[in-house]
């Protein structure tokens, strides 16, 4: 039974309801989401593909069924939102927006991020390699400073030899470092020996690498440029010449090691620091003063060589790990125009179909309730979304009373 309350609209003591009727046809909504889902179904597997180290069938099977689930619960999630919550947001149902609008852009959000990364992962490997050849430039060129800076040295090693030498002969002939009235080679003389030694070690050692080092420096530069040459290679997939780029990353970590061994400073360093802490000479405490002061004198002039060279650590760079779904995030703004193109699809249409569903969902909310007119023409949006997905059980099309 129908009741006439004050010549308004009859009421029925049925609730009202939404009914949803779909159509032969396919709106503009529908080919929107259907092109969400097979850019889904495509872009997720190959992002899940490029992001992956495993190969095989095994490995193929795992990525597509991942993707596809990936892809098929993002559509899932947009369509129940349209045809669901959205009926329950026009009721008034406040939640059901909230949920909807959320849960479309959690999924959107979450699979934007594969056509970003299915797309663009091998620019993006592409970059990063790039970033750490600039970086093997730079370490190479630090490198090649320290290198000319420890030519500075050697004469300064090759002096104080040299000067040690002379005192040993004067000191032989005039005792003219003792100032002792007995000549030849006495205590002093054998204490000075024992750093002439040293020095003419450490001398020959600096005169041998500079050969090796120069060697040394010219192997790491054409590394340097092989590794930008395989980088551009362009015929070959980047996560293929991911392992010539390692390789190169070895023998520069060989040369590397080799270079510093061919620049012995920590030795020289450590015989400036034997000089500065003097010498005894058993039973002769003047003697002891003397070769100290003479001894530290030479270490203190050796220091401030040392002191002169660039205080850098030379640390061989490593090669990066393969890049992953961070790397993509962080070189957004390398593809800015890209991402936005992608955010659009599958972000701001889907909250653009819900929201356009709502408006006309409700519209047919509020014809029921006698807030519009009966014959209240549909909502501008409707066609977009079909005026037949919408229908009112209290319309009049289904036998109400006349």
């Amino acid at each position: 039974m129908s009741k006439q309350l004050n010549g308004t609209r009859p009421m029925r003591d049925e609730a009202p309801a939404l009914r949803h009727e779909g159509g032969p046809d396919w709106t503009l909504a529908d080919i929107a989401q259907f092109a969400i889902l097979v850019s889904g179904l495509i872009l997720t597997p190959a992002a899940l593909f490029s992001l992956s180290e495993e190969s095989g069938a095994l490995a193929a099977v795992k990525n597509l069924t991942v993707g596809v689930m990936a892809a098929g619960g993002a559509f899932a999630v947009v369509r129940f939102s349209l045809t669901g919550l959205a009926n329950l947001h026009a009721l008034n149902h406040k939640l059901a927006g909230i949920a909807a609008i959320a849960s479309i852009v959690i999924a959107g959000s979450a699979l934007s991020l594969s056509p970003l990364t299915g797309l663009t992962f091998g620019s993006v490997e592409a970059n990063v390699y790039a970033d750490a050849g600039q970086e093997l430039s730079r370490y190479i060129d630090t490198t090649n400073k320290a290198a000319l800076a420890v030519e500075r040295v050697s004469p300064a090693v090759a002096g104080l030899a040299s000067n040690i030498d002379a005192t040993i002969s004067c000191e032989i002939t005039e005792s003219c470092l003792s100032l002792s009235a007995a000549r030849g080679r006495g205590p002093m003389t054998r204490a000075l020996e024992s750093y002439r030694g040293t020095a003419e070690t450490l001398r020959e050692q600096l005169r041998v690498g500079a050969a090796e080092r120069e060697d040394h420096l010219e192997t790491l530069n054409e590394l340097s440029s092989e590794y930008f040459e395989v980088l551009a290679d362009k015929s070959t997939s980047i996560s293929n010449r991911r392992a010539s780029l390692q390789a190169i990353y070895g023998e520069v970590k060989q040369t590397s090691a080799a270079l510093l061994e061919a620049m012995p400073i920590h030795l020289v360093a450590a015989f400036a620091d034997e000089l500065q802490a003097g010498a005894a000479i058993p039973g002769d405490a003047n003697g002891s003063r003397v070769l100290s002061e003479y001894l530290r004198g030479l270490g203190k002039g050796l220091e401030e060589q040392l002191e002169a060279l660039p205080q850098t650590e030379l640390t061989a760079p490593t090669m990066p790990d393969k890049p992953g779904m961070m790397d993509v995030i962080r070189h957004i703004p390398d593809y800015l125009a890209f991402a936005v193109v992608v955010i659009i699809g599958d972000l701001l249409l889907p909250i653009l179909l819900y929201t356009l569903t709502y408006l006309v969902r409700l519209r047919e909310v509020e014809i029921m309730y006698g807030k519009r007119p009966v014959d209240a023409p549909p909502h501008p949006f409707a066609g977009l979304v079909d005026p037949k997905y919408l229908r009112n059980h209290n319309r009049g099309d289904d036998g109400g009373d006349q």
